[in-house]
């Protein structure tokens, strides 16, 4: 595979995740349609039975290398659950010299092959959750103290150990995406169109430098559509319910450009820069191969299949700690009612839950 092949697939096999979630019929005709590599199916690499050196192929590595955790198996056809995670590393959150970033964003994503579903899960960062080795702290923390600590497998590992113990199922892989990457992607779209519903006070840089913005119908750019997504004053609706609202309005928008085919060819021709800008704030434990496998499986799956869940503070409760920190305190019989939902289709034997 020539250097640019390989980029290119690597760019379309990191946000294919994202996308083929979002535009399954674009991936699917992306791979389908690719002539530059061999990709039969797309199957997913078998471990290698040779014992000689000198005629061994190099192996299929994870998209992003990484000290995060360790790439799963995934056979194609098992349920597999996926933690998205977007980083603040804003600015300001720089200029705090409070340790390593916070997860600003963190939604679980299940497909399951058998009943040919898929669902997402919006997780709140004020969730008060039990954090593996660190007793209870808001869920956002999690990436963080794995960061701050060194922990095996890092703050990648301990946000999906703390997902697993907070829903009861297990967390397979990670895709994790920084801020800058975020912008990065729109900008190399040539912006997202959104419509604003009302004038809104939004801080485009994360430095409190912020600027007014009057209703009507943009095409915004990466730092305007990321100020946009992430503003939760309660002046624009219930805080972070709404702004989960927000980042779906953008994401959705973003599949809509990538949709345009007549981007498509700006895009390819584009890839060796933007994964140059990009691969830094992208990274994912899963395979190249296991990436496309999943992007080709999610383009299969009818776009009425497709459900999104935000519990918010349906699930949770307001709870002042010790400290005087305003959380939300999760209500764990209720947070497994909407798990349920997510996981279990109505009337079809679906791939069971751990617990």
């Amino acid at each position: 595979m020539d250097a640019l092949s390989r980029i290119i697939l690597i760019i379309f096999g990191v946000v294919g995740i994202v996308l083929a979630f979002f535009g399954g019929k674009f991936v699917y005709g992306l791979v389908k349609s690719w002539s530059m590599t061999e990709l039969p199916g797309a199957p997913i690499a078998a471990p290698s039975t040779n014992t000689d050196p000198s005629t061994e192929t190099t192996p299929q590595a994870p998209i992003q290398p990484n000290t995060g955790p360790v790439a799963a198996s995934w056979d194609g056809k098992s349920r597999i659950n996926i933690l998205l995670l977007a980083l603040d590393t804003s600015p300001r959150r720089q200029n705090e010299g409070q340790g390593s970033a916070l997860s600003d964003t963190m939604i679980l994503v299940t497909v399951d092959p058998l009943t040919n579903t898929i669902g997402a899960m919006n997780i709140m960062r004020d969730y008060w959750v039990n954090i593996p080795g660190f007793e209870f702290n808001k869920i956002n923390s999690a990436y963080k103290l794995g960061e701050d600590y060194d922990l095996p497998g890092g703050g990648e590992q301990l946000a999906m150990e703390t997902v697993e113990g907070l829903l009861g199922v297990p967390v397979d892989f990670y895709a994790r995406v920084d801020f800058n990457a975020f912008k990065t992607i729109i900008d190399e779209m040539g912006g997202v169109p959104i419509t604003i519903e009302q004038r809104m006070l939004l801080d485009w840089q994360g430095n409190g430098n912020k600027f007014w913005i009057e209703p009507g119908d943009y095409v915004l750019p990466g730092a305007y559509a990321l100020a946009y997504a992430r503003t939760r004053d309660k002046a624009y609706g219930d805080g972070d319910v709404d702004r989960g609202k927000r980042q779906m309005q953008v994401i959705m928008a973003i599949r809509d450009r990538a949709l345009n085919l007549n981007n498509l060819p700006t895009l390819i021709a584009r890839a060796p820069a933007i994964y140059a800008e990009i691969s830094a704030g992208v990274q994912t434990n899963m395979s190249l191969d296991q990436a496309i496998q999943l992007a080709y499986l999610i383009a299969q799956i009818p776009s009425e299949n497709f459900k999104t869940f935000s519990p918010g503070y349906t699930v949770a409760e307001p709870y002042q700690t010790a400290d005087g920190i305003d959380v939300l305190r999760v209500i764990p019989d209720k947070l497994r009612e909407v798990r349920d939902q997510m996981f279990i289709a109505p009337g079809v034997a679906a791939a069971p839950l751990t617990q």
